[in-house]
């Protein structure tokens, strides 16, 4: 195996890790919608969560759906229609990872044709096994609700978690004594004075 499998392999099974409580999780109410999760406050609450895609450049949605390069992720668009008009009637069919588990579970001659017809690498995919069209998932802008909106709360927060557990004025020191660095300008005040 190559070094470049080896990678694409190592990848997907970190990412199975990680939505292994979405995707497996046996523990659902009677309408198969609501986890009953542990929250950082040690209290269990009913979560219903939603699943969203992030935005990626080509190559690494490539690697992150197990598909060959320069193909299309939404689309089992043909490598020399890609770019081209296509008319609303002749659309091209959705990319399905759902199908593409099931024949890859059939392991036969003609459903391994099949996925290699679609430019779809064998292995284990954790898309696969998301029960909708990866494709269609909503796609949240990051600058604005991770790098804004979560960055700015988490700051909050860290701040009261270590106000509350004392470690606030080692943090201070550390942040006034960091130096210059290309964008990064050194710091004149304390981290407490500017994150409230």
């Amino acid at each position: 195996m190559s070094s470049q499998q080896t990678n694409k392999e190592v990848l997907h099974k970190v990412l199975r890790r990680g939505h292994q409580p979405l995707i497996f999780n046996t523990n659902l109410d009677a309408k198969g919608r609501n986890y009953n999760l542990l929250c950082a406050d040690g209290n269990f609450r009913h979560c219903n969560p939603v699943l969203a895609a992030w935005l990626a450049d080509c190559p690494e949605y490539s690697h992150l759906h197990h598909l060959e390069r320069h193909v299309c992720f939404s689309w089992e668009c043909p490598k020399n229609e890609l770019g081209d008009y296509v008319p609303p009637d002749k659309q091209h069919p959705r990319q399905d990872h759902n199908l593409y588990q099931r024949l890859r579970n059939a392991n036969t001659k003609a459903a391994n044709a099949q996925i290699l017809s679609r430019h779809v690498h064998q292995g284990f995919n954790v898309f696969r096994h998301i029960p909708s069209i990866v494709s269609n998932l909503p796609k949240p802008k990051l600058i604005h609700t991770m790098q804004i909106s979560m960055l700015g709360h988490l700051e909050k927060w860290i701040f009261h978690f270590m106000k509350t557990h004392e470690p606030l004025d080692k943090f201070n020191a550390i942040w006034l004594s960091a130096p210059a660095y290309h964008d990064f300008t050194p710091k004149n005040k304390s981290y407490e004075s500017v994150s409230r």
